[in-house]
């Protein structure tokens, strides 16, 4: 029993088919969560040396994605808290949450918001703040709203359209950042869009995978951008 909305995908295949594509999936989760775990790891060794808070928002932007698909995909149920249904059906929003705001705190950093966009800056902060008294509500009064993830939409397009903006006024860095979020605003796009009952986007395990295929083009390019800003 589910409080969350559960997609129950029904196909008859061949047992030695489904034992290949069982393989192959647990093969590119091992892909994508590893590499979670070496930017991670690899930026935490950059912040302890530089204390940089941009590094730490990264990390922390970095396992917010990698806990926020394991609880979508099952994995952390699996392997991380099997014995913990009920905290199961709300992880997710606890890691959702700490990806929106990891990542705004992460792009005000990064880009120098306050020094060279105060306005947007301010919209920033008010955002993190709503996003915060939304989660505490949700939390306190109706865990339903947790459901609601299209509302990360507007936390991801305000680090997109800050990204944009700086990098029109010649900041150089932002290039890799607006490049990276751009990947990541395609993907989140083509699932709401499906979300929406567009199903002719839909083409099978590739979309379904789509934005974690974007989260990772995402780190790679969020990664340039800071040595981008460090060579700078």
């Amino acid at each position: 029993r589910s409080s969350q909305i559960a997609d129950a995908i029904i196909v008859l295949r061949a047992t030695n088919w489904f034992i290949g594509y069982a393989l192959d999936e647990y093969f590119y989760f091992g892909i994508f969560y590893g590499m979670i775990l070496v930017f991670s790891f690899y930026n935490l060794i950059m912040f302890i040396a530089m204390r940089q808070k941009q590094y730490l928002f990264y990390v922390l932007y970095n396992l917010s994605v990698g806990f926020f698909e394991m609880s979508t995909d099952g994995i952390a149920y699996q392997y991380l808290w099997p014995n913990w249904p009920v905290w199961n059906q709300i992880a997710f929003a606890f890691f959702l949450y700490g990806t929106s705001i990891f990542a705004l705190l992460f792009t005000r950093e990064l880009l120098f918001v306050k020094a060279k966009a105060p306005k947007l800056n301010q919209l920033i902060i008010g955002i993190i703040i709503c996003r915060s008294l939304f989660f505490i509500y949700s939390l306190i009064f109706d865990q339903n709203l947790f459901n609601y993830k299209f509302l990360e939409f507007i936390p991801l397009a305000v680090a997109f359209f800050t990204g944009i903006y700086i990098f029109k006024k010649g900041y150089q860095p932002a290039r890799f950042f607006v490049l990276g979020y751009s990947f990541l605003f395609f993907g989140f796009t083509l699932k709401f869009l499906i979300m929406l009952g567009l199903d002719w986007l839909n083409f099978g395990a590739i979309t379904y995978y789509s934005l974690s295929i974007c989260f990772v083009l995402e780190m790679v390019f969020l990664s340039f951008a800071i040595g981008d800003k460090v060579r700078i």
